[in-house]
């Protein structure tokens, strides 16, 4: 089961991810056809976007899911590579 780290590292490491890879959180939300607000609340933890959501971010950025996963701040570790 896929269970949320602490809210305060929840979204911390997709920010970081974005921000070491030139991506702005506007462009992964025109990517994805999601609002910047709804990206920025991902990336501070004040929201979990949704699975679809979960899935367009994987594809946007050429990332497996369960890394999307591990950004966001899920534990992870139960899922087989």
């Amino acid at each position: 089961m896929i269970e949320p780290h602490s809210s305060q590292k929840r979204g911390v490491m997709l920010g970081k991810y974005l921000a070491d890879n030139e991506i702005s959180q506007e462009e992964l939300a025109r990517r994805i056809g999601k609002s910047w607000r709804s990206v920025s609340q991902w990336c501070t933890g004040k929201s979990v976007p949704k699975v679809d959501a979960v899935i367009l971010m994987a594809k946007a950025l050429g990332l497996p899911i369960n890394k999307v996963c591990e950004l966001l701040g899920f534990d992870t570790s139960d899922i087989p590579n």
